[in-house]
């Protein structure tokens, strides 16, 4: 117990005693007083800064530091070879030996590139290389030193790559040094031996990818050495990835070939294609053979090859020969599109859409894809297109267009938007306006002509005879009056936004410049950005979306000619800032624009104001004019069903009429919201007494027979009505039967 309260009694009075200090402290130094708070703040403040400061002083000072201490060592070190032989001589002349040393690594060089150097040279390193241990010295640091050496042919780093490592959003930098071919039971694959730096050069991982998944970016190895060795300070603020050239000699699996020929027999063509190109898949000879047998002198034959990207095609290219004594038949065309299509023939038609004439190779046939529900019939629907690949270096459109309609096909009853889309609505699509263009992976057509600029201009003089056109754009006219589309798209790539007309100025000066339209072109452009991926996020373009003049101006191009002859709203949709990606990165670009595209379709049934018009006397079809009062723009109501398709912006009230000479005109106002509108107009025709059967004509070619009878006859009552014929575009030709043959007008 003594012993006890003894312990007791000493931890009580040491409690006390710190009791007691803090009490004390307590007193000298409030712990909450605003003198103490005030001091800790200046002292933190103060160590802030003073910390960065030094901070700020070691980052200056340090490269400096490390550049003056690695010069000297390099000065001391070179010196020490030929110094010694300076002093003997008496020569004492700080430097001297380092000058020598760079004197003597010069000649070393001119004297490696000679002959005799390079077989003194090769016998040394015949030696080395047998001697244990130091031959796998010398061969690492030969590897190292030839990975930058300027002499290209002896490069051991054969591109910098970038490759998925160690996780999925993570990648790494190395550089491809080799390629194998793995055989397997299912196929062969080609890959790629990827060196990737764990530190600096001369230690690391070697990794096997698919070489379809690599990404090759716009770097050269001395570029991505720099980067290694700088631990990624020096690496740029973009990098863009590039499609890769074989180089001389070099095999590439078939589903990256792309053969260009000139005069060479089939089963030389044949035998090159196996020999230098296919080393991996064997199993595609079929398809080779195939393909080579329509090689003719209309030069193009389709193949198609499943890859686990996309399906890939490929275009074998040579000139007519009679050895082969076959023909690339329109049958052979449809079967190989058909394959496309994966066999919908009752979801997708055929239509043959151009023949143009190649200067060297003969002609090559294009064509159109057309899916609707009723595919080459003519119905009371909107009609949109299509068109890939204006530009020939510009190939991304082509391949987002044939997933567009394998999609569609695939989906039909099945998707709500594919449904709607076949229903109602014909869609035509072009996967290919420029495939010569494409085939020499140049911008313009076998004429190195940029078709993108052959088209009339309005603010320009240019040559409105078809003849002078280009044979693409002169097939891409003729079609776009034939068929009345309501609106379009032509895809391009280089950048990513969505362009609207005006495409130029009267001055040619690089400012927004509006088409009477402006308001309906941006709800297009925005819709279609928006339902994109990233588009609208764009940093360069506000929205995603641009006026042509106000981005640059360009005159003959496909867009406004659509706008001002074909009544056809389009829209130029850059979709890939790089023009070539890699194949691997294909079936992203068409993920991100799924959904703008088909919204984009979509949008001429769900938006805008639609109907037709008819005669009150007999009840045909009247092919009148649609107007918007406040919109200096008409649109023209189809020949023989007379349906008028007019898009507007949603959120505005619009006056709309039809007109027709020898009819009254019509109008009405309607509240354009986010949901289509649906006005029919009936038009009474001014003079009652005119014969029924008239009534079925355009416009144009009654007053064309009623100009052609006796003046006594027409009297004064035509002419109003004859002043909106004289004012009828020049390329809009009238067939009109001889005046004996017309039918007697009754009185």
């Amino acid at each position: 117990m003594a012993e006890g309260s003894k312990e007791s009694t000493s931890s009580t009075a040491i409690q006390h005693d710190i009791i007691v200090e803090d009490a004390e402290d307590s007193v000298k130094s409030p712990p909450n007083s605003p003198n103490s708070s005030t001091r800790k703040a200046c002292y933190a403040v103060l160590q802030s800064w003073v910390s960065k400061k030094f901070m700020t002083g070691c980052v200056v000072l340090f490269p400096v530091a490390v550049t003056f201490f690695v010069t000297w060592w390099i000065v001391q070190f070179f010196d020490g070879f030929f110094s010694p032989i300076y002093e003997r001589l008496g020569v004492e002349i700080f430097g001297l030996g380092f000058l020598t040393s760079l004197i003597f690594i010069f000649f070393v060089g001119i004297f490696a590139s000679s002959w005799m150097g390079a077989t003194v040279f090769w016998v040394g390193e015949w030696f080395i290389k047998r001697m244990p241990f130091v031959k796998h010295i010398y061969s690492a640091s030969k590897q190292i030193s030839a990975a930058i050496s300027p002499d290209q042919n002896t490069t051991a780093f054969k591109e910098v790559a970038i490759i998925r490592h160690p996780r999925l959003g993570e990648y790494a930098i190395g550089f491809i040094t080799s390629s194998v071919v793995l055989m397997r039971e299912n196929g062969d694959e080609e890959l790629c031996s990827v060196y990737v730096p764990t530190n600096h050069l001369y230690i690391g991982d070697v990794f096997l990818v698919n070489s379809e998944e690599i990404i090759r970016p716009n770097l050269s190895i001395r570029e991505g050495i720099e980067i290694i060795v700088s631990v990624g300070m020096s690496m740029p603020q973009t990098i863009s990835p590039i499609e890769r050239v074989p180089r001389a000699n070099e095999r590439v699996p078939l589903n990256r070939m792309m053969i260009v020929r000139g005069d060479e027999e089939c089963y030389a063509l044949r035998k090159e294609i196996l020999a230098n190109f296919l080393d991996i898949a064997y199993y595609f000879k079929k398809e080779i053979d195939k393909a080579l047998q329509h090689i003719t002198e209309t030069v193009v034959a389709f193949s198609l090859v499943s890859t686990h990207a996309t399906r890939r095609l490929l275009r074998f290219v040579d000139k007519s020969y009679a050895a082969s004594g076959r023909r690339l038949t329109e049958e052979n065309h449809l079967q190989k599109l058909n394959t496309l299509a994966r066999g919908y023939m009752t979801n997708s038609d055929l239509e043959k859409a151009i023949k143009a004439f190649h200067g060297r190779c003969g002609r090559i046939s294009r064509w159109v894809v057309e899916i609707s529900n009723k595919p080459g019939k003519e119905e009371a629907k909107p009609a949109f297109k299509f068109i890939g690949n204006v530009h020939g270096d510009e190939p991304v459109g082509r391949e987002l267009l044939l997933n567009l309609a394998n999609w569609l096909c695939d989906n039909y009853m099945k998707d709500p938007l594919a449904t709607l889309i076949v229903d109602n609505v014909h869609l035509h699509i072009l996967p290919s306006m420029n495939p010569d263009g494409f085939s020499l992976r140049r911008r313009g057509n076998a004429n190195n002509i940029d078709l993108n600029r052959d088209f009339p201009d309005q603010f320009f003089q240019m040559n409105d005879d078809l003849a002078e056109r280009q044979p693409e754009t002169k097939a891409i006219m003729s079609w776009i009056k034939r068929m009345h589309f309501t609106a379009s798209a032509s895809l391009h790539g280089g950048a990513l936004v969505a362009n609207y007309p005006w495409d130029g100025t009267q001055d040619k000066s690089k400012s927004y410049y509006a088409c009477p339209d402006d308001e309906a072109f941006r709800y297009m452009a925005k819709l279609y950005s928006r339902s994109h991926y990233n588009m609208s996020r764009s940093q360069e373009f506000e929205a995603g979306i641009t006026n042509g003049a106000h981005w640059y101006p360009i005159y003959g191009g496909m867009q406004d000619w659509n706008y001002i002859y074909g009544g056809c709203f389009e829209l130029t949709l850059e979709i890939s800032d790089n023009k070539w990606p890699p194949a691997n990165e294909l079936h992203m670009i068409w993920q991100f624009n799924k959904k703008s595209m088909l919204d984009l379709v979509a949008s001429v049934v769900k938006s805008g104001v639609h109907g037709r018009i008819f005669s009150s006397d007999c009840g045909e079809p009247l092919p009148a004019s649609i107007a918007i009062k406040g919109i200096n723009y008409t649109i023209k109501a189809s020949e023989r069903l007379a349906d008028y398709h007019r898009l507007l912006a949603p959120g505005h009230q619009y006056e709309v009429s039809a007109t027709m000479p020898g009819y009254k005109t019509r109008s009405t106002t309607i509240k354009m919201g986010e949901e289509a509108m649906t006005v029919d107009f009936i038009l009474e025709p001014t003079n009652s007494f005119l014969p029924r059967h008239c009534y079925n004509r355009s416009s144009t070619k009654l007053l064309e027979v009623m100009s052609r009878l006796p003046y006594p006859f027409v009297g004064g009552l035509w002419l109003p009505y004859l002043i909106p014929f004289t004012s009828q575009r020049q390329d809009e030709s009238i067939d009109l039967p001889p005046i004996e043959e017309m039918a007697p007008i009754d009185s």
